[in-house]
């Protein structure tokens, strides 16, 4: 009957993000523009050397591709909707519910992936891949591990989305909070541009951090940068990452539950 119920949400998701049509041709229309001007400016860049870093271009416009693609679903996320239920006072409507509150946002994000991949992802990469030239994945079990490494850094996203909308409970105003979140998943996810552009000690901040893991990390299976001991070390670095994260998130989050309950008495 859980099940169901889960399914239901991940389908009335879909369906609702789907009615939005002006919000989904926007965002597709602006996430293919930041591709193309990426793809100008390093085909300026690679005009004065064929090779960057051990990128070559056909490699660069590969990893901008997928980079634009990914960081553009860090601008939603289920934070908006639980601050919105906090900020509304739904919050205590929605603990009611008989499934809990975190399987249904649980639920909404991956209702809110399955729209993305099936209307954004696969379409624009797919269209962009032909016109621009992009490279194709370096083997197979590459493939595999790319795939894999997004669905894991699903996880990941959702629990510090989580942490994100509680934010709620304790912020007058949420837009900053959350322009906050947008700009810093983008910098330190390698989604605005190569991690190994910056600084060696920025890079081992940022290699440190679990964001990687959203753009930069999954990119790099992908093209073969990474071997397959350090993309099954990255995996196993990602889950390190996901358990750390969910324990904050549910740390935070029922601390923020008493608080309800505490005032609601």
């Amino acid at each position: 009957m859980l099940l169901f119920k889960t399914l239901g949400i991940i389908g009335m998701t879909i369906k609702q993000r789907i009615a939005y049509r002006g919000a989904l041709w926007f965002g597709t229309i602006a996430t293919a523009a930041s591709i193309l001007i990426y793809y100008y400016l390093w085909q300026a860049v690679f005009s004065e050397s064929a090779v960057i870093d051990g990128y070559t271009f056909q490699m660069m416009i590969t990893y901008i591709i997928i980079a634009r693609v990914l960081a553009s679903q860090f601008f939603n996320g289920i934070n908006l909707t639980l601050a919105d239920w906090i900020r509304q006072g739904s919050i205590a409507t929605e603990l009611l519910r008989p499934i809990g509150i975190l399987r249904s946002l649980f639920a909404l994000r991956i209702g809110e992936f399955c729209q993305f991949l099936v209307f954004k992802m696969i379409p624009i990469t797919i269209v962009a891949a032909f016109l621009l030239g992009a490279s194709p994945p370096a083997s197979v079990v590459h493939f595999l591990l790319f795939i894999i490494n997004i669905l894991a850094a699903l996880v990941l996203l959702f629990f510090f989305e989580v942490i994100v909308g509680t934010l709620a409970f304790y912020t007058m105003e949420y837009y900053a909070v959350r322009f906050a979140k947008d700009a810093a998943l983008t910098i330190l996810s390698g989604g605005l541009v190569p991690l190994f552009l910056f600084p060696e000690w920025l890079q081992s901040i940022f290699r440190f951090l679990p964001f990687q893991h959203l753009v930069a990390g999954p990119i790099e299976m992908y093209l073969g940068v990474l071997s397959y001991s350090e993309a099954l070390w990255a995996l196993v670095n990602l889950g390190v990452w996901i358990l750390v994260m969910m324990s904050i998130a549910l740390l935070f989050f029922n601390t923020a539950m008493k608080k309800v309950v505490v005032q609601g008495g």
